[in-house]
């Protein structure tokens, strides 16, 4: 996999990341949105492999890692899949009539909690070093 070296390589990498971010955070908001009002889940949301689909999916397969945060990238790809097949399955069960359960939400929100953190501390990572290389 390339790896970005150049301040502009950084810029760019970050520019993306951030709006693969945002769009996370607005997936997140729509599969919470349908837990909390008992709708029916959108069809992408419960695709088993969502999480190469969504914009930071699509974002983390096609873009260079940079260099030395190969590890952190990683875990935030385990993290991610966790995120979605976590969320797929408290929907699903909602969909079949039953109800998210406090244990299932608590399970969700500390995916979330752990996945959000380590996506913004390899975003502040790669700003700190775009920083130092200008």
């Amino acid at each position: 996999m390339n790896r970005p070296r150049q301040r502009d390589d950084m810029k760019d990498f970050l520019d993306q990341f951030e709006e693969a971010i945002y769009w996370h955070q607005e997936w997140y908001t729509r599969v919470m949105k349908t837990l909390l009002l008992r709708r029916p889940a959108d069809p992408d949301i419960l695709k088993p492999d969502a999480h190469q689909q969504c914009h930071l999916g699509v974002f983390l397969g096609a873009s260079a890692t940079p260099e030395g945060h190969e590890a952190t990238l990683e875990e935030i790809n385990r993290l991610h899949r966790k995120l979605h097949e976590t969320a797929r399955m408290a929907l699903v069960a909602q969909e079949e009539g039953g109800r998210i359960d406090e244990e299932q939400f608590d399970e969700l929100e500390e995916i979330r909690s752990l996945f959000f953190t380590t996506l913004h501390g390899l975003f502040r990572s790669v700003i700190e070093e775009s920083l130092e290389c200008s």
